[in-house]
């Protein structure tokens, strides 16, 4: 908040979205704001979630021999 203050951004009429690079600061960020302000929606990046079900996904085993067969497939064509 200090940080936003200092740029001169004000939460209630500035911001549409709230970017960062490091979980820890993204949960904490998270959690303060929405505290402070509960009108703000708190959304998860959907590429970052999209990944990490994928990363899940491949650690069965069927799932990585059904990716290799499709590359297989793909790059023949």
């Amino acid at each position: 908040m200090k940080v936003l203050e200092r740029l001169g951004l004000r939460l209630d009429i500035t911001f549409r979205a709230v970017v960062t690079d490091n979980p820890a600061v993204m949960v904490k960020m998270r959690r303060l704001l929405t505290a402070d302000y509960p009108n703000i929606l708190d959304l998860c990046c959907f590429a970052h979630a999209v990944n990490l079900i994928a990363s899940d996904f491949l650690k069965h085993e069927k799932a990585k021999s059904m990716l290799k067969a499709s590359c297989r497939l793909v790059s023949y064509f």
